[in-house]
């Protein structure tokens, strides 16, 4: 029986995914068919007829759209709070101890999303909720990616980050834009929230 453990692939694998997901990788490449394994994994329902007793229920969208929302309403109250102090990465990077404060606490939100959304996913975890129904689970992929993606690229972006001073700028725009992603792809929730 095929399991959604595959949520849980590292960024890089979600590249691959992604990329997969897009028909983007052919040939006999080893790393083109485990991705093309993973993707079907997550894209697909079960071919296998499973028995009673190992039959995973699908969460409903709004099981789903519940987990969402609440990592959104961090999101949005952080992000909040970055656009009141004018904040920039720019400005953390400067020296504006506030904002370089927020990109922290931003970087803890992404990884929080991350480790909520996908322990939602894994249905090994205490925290599953069942299999996202057809009408979501691109939005979920997409919403986990925009997570993981965030969370990776606040990981330099620390008082040693900004200590570099004009060094720091890439890593700290990187970071901006990942989190603006992450806003985005909640966003698309809206018409489940």
């Amino acid at each position: 029986m095929k399991t959604w453990k595959a949520l849980a692939v590292p960024v890089a694998g979600l590249v691959l995914l992604t990329a997969a997901c897009n028909g983007e990788m052919t040939g006999d490449d080893p790393a083109a068919t485990e991705t093309t394994s993973t993707a079907e994994a997550i894209t697909t329902t079960t071919e296998e007829t499973p028995s009673p007793s190992t039959t995973e229920e699908t969460a409903s969208v709004e099981q789903w759209a519940s987990v969402i929302a609440e990592q959104r309403n961090s999101y949005d109250d952080t992000d909040q709070s970055w656009e009141d102090a004018t904040c920039s990465s720019l400005a953390a990077v400067d020296g504006a101890v506030d904002c370089q404060a927020m990109m922290m606490s931003m970087g803890l939100v992404a990884a929080t999303a991350n480790v909520t959304i996908s322990g939602a996913t894994n249905p090994d975890g205490p925290a599953y909720i069942g299999k996202p129904p057809a009408e979501i689970r691109t939005l979920l992929i997409d919403t986990l990616t925009a997570a993981m993606i965030a969370e990776d690229a606040f990981t330099p972006v620390d008082m040693d980050c900004f200590d570099e001073g004009i060094e720091c700028a890439g890593e700290a725009s990187e970071a901006e834009r990942a989190w603006d992603t992450l806003g985005d792809k909640y966003a698309a929730w809206d018409p489940y929230l």
